[in-house]
């Protein structure tokens, strides 16, 4: 499944995603029944979560890996720091490039950031690492592309360690296809040290993802979304969603 293609068409992902995000959001202190502006709202809040956990401020120079149409980026701008992002999907880039302003959208690969050494004093991705080829590769860039002492910070589902392709595929085809990869909590963790990285902290926030998105999915009339089988997977202990975070050593 060719992630430009899935991508291309944002009206194929409603209901599940509003107001131009691309993440399942994140629903602490949000109450039903949900409206829209309450999906759009706990989609920036996984943003501003994020945000929080790295320390971004407005004397920071970030990046964010996996930008997708650029509203999460912009959204951050809005506190004063300088923010860059990269996304492979050309077609994303342009929706970005488009819609946003103060920021600086680059078509290239998390394999591949396209900056100098040390250049950002934060790297951050928000639900996009799961279409990573390699997590080590995008932590070596990341690395590379760091200031000493810049923060790193990843949100976003993974796989439980004892999860199998085959048992995820059942529920959920972007497993079955090969669209989501299975990167563990463990092996971004694990390539994080190997990197150089230091304070490196897994915490899981899925108790304020699954179940209320579930809850607005329903709440919809979409009640056979494939998005639904998220919140079974989750149940199943197949899969969380976690916030990764790490100091550059």
């Amino acid at each position: 499944m060719n992630l430009a293609d899935v991508y291309s068409d944002l009206d194929a992902w409603q209901p599940a995603y509003l107001g131009s995000f691309l993440n399942w959001g994140y629903w602490e202190g949000i109450a039903p029944p949900y409206t829209a502006s309450d999906r759009i709202a706990a989609s920036a809040a996984l943003y501003k979560l994020v945000a929080s956990a790295v320390s971004l401020g407005p004397s920071d120079v970030a990046l964010e890996v996996g930008s997708g149409t650029g509203v999460g980026a912009c959204l951050l701008a809005s506190g004063g720091a300088s923010v860059h992002g990269i996304d492979v999907v050309e077609s994303q880039v342009a929706h970005a490039r488009e819609a946003g302003s103060g920021v600086t959208f680059s078509c290239a690969p998390a394999s591949a950031i396209p900056y100098p050494d040390s250049h950002f004093s934060v790297v951050y991705s928000v639900e996009a690492l799961q279409h990573f080829p390699s997590a080590g590769d995008f932590v070596r860039e990341a690395a590379r592309v760091l200031r000493p002492g810049g923060r790193f910070g990843v949100t976003t589902f993974f796989p439980a360690a004892s999860a199998s392709v085959d048992a995820l595929g059942e529920l959920l085809q972007s497993y079955r296809s090969g669209f989501d990869v299975v990167i563990t909590v463990s092996d971004l963790c694990s390539a994080l040290e190997s990197s150089g990285f230091v304070d490196v902290s897994a915490v899981s926030i899925g108790e304020h993802v699954w179940r209320q998105l579930d809850d607005w999915i329903v709440a919809n009339g979409y009640k056979d979304h494939w998005g639904r089988n998220f919140l079974r997977a989750y149940e199943a202990g197949l899969l969380d969603y976690h916030l990764v975070t790490a100091v550059r050593g």
